[in-house]
């Protein structure tokens, strides 16, 4: 098919729906890598406390006292600890 025989009324829907649909996926490619980091931060951390020998305690504390990673809105993943007998949240 040739550009001259498209007509704009079809041709400039076409370029806005292009556009559009790459911006959606710019905008999911750059909050998804955004979580990525932010785990591999929160990873890094938690190794690094493991190779100072701090004990589960100290690191639940660490981890509980430190903002949280996730966006406003959304639950923190590790509210949901559970109570043990070590650990009492």
């Amino acid at each position: 098919m040739q550009f001259e025989s498209i007509r704009g009324e079809v041709l400039g829907p076409l370029v806005g729906f292009l556009i559009l649909g790459v911006m959606v996926i710019s905008v999911v490619g750059i909050i998804q890598w955004r979580k990525l980091r932010q785990a591999e931060m929160e990873t890094a951390l938690k190794q690094q406390m493991l190779e100072r020998g701090m004990s589960a305690e100290e690191i639940v504390q660490v981890l509980l006292a430190s903002p949280s990673p996730t966006s406003k809105g959304q639950p923190a993943a590790r509210t949901g600890w559970k109570e043990t007998a070590d650990y009492k949240g």
